[in-house]
């Protein structure tokens, strides 16, 4: 869940905490890519990326777009072409969708958002479930 400041241009998520069922339950895709290409159009950022592996919503390709805001005050992703991220998304009937409120996370050790411990809890509920389906 995200909300906006007066101003527009602050974005304010609700701490998520530990992955649950109940937060696995609330997207549509969780996967680990590559991001091979960046395409801004308007407040929009499209992201193109290799799946390395999918942990839910799997298709039949390897290579997927997700959609989200292209400026961080928007609760956009601070992204780069060639990052590896664990990526949680929505599925809003024609594409998928992330921001900076979802769990998605950046598994560049050099990234000022790495959050090592974070991203250890989300793969290890992640590879349970994965073996539970």
């Amino acid at each position: 869940f995200f909300a906006f400041s007066k101003e527009g241009k602050t974005c304010s998520c609700l701490p998520l905490g530990d992955i649950d069922d109940k937060q696995y339950e609330q997207y549509q895709l969780i996967a680990v890519g590559k991001v091979l290409q960046l395409k801004e159009e308007g407040f929009g950022r499209s992201i193109k990326i290799h799946v390395e592996s999918y942990y839910k919503g799997k298709t039949n390709s390897d290579t997927i777009t997700i959609q989200s805001p292209q400026d961080q005050g928007l609760c956009g992703l601070s992204i780069k072409t060639g990052e590896m991220w664990l990526f949680f998304g929505y599925w809003d009937g024609k594409e998928y969708y992330t921001n900076l409120c979802t769990r998605t996370k950046n598994l560049n050790p050099h990234s000022a958002f790495y959050n090592r411990d974070a991203i250890k809890k989300d793969i290890a509920f992640l590879e349970r479930k994965r073996k539970v389906s």
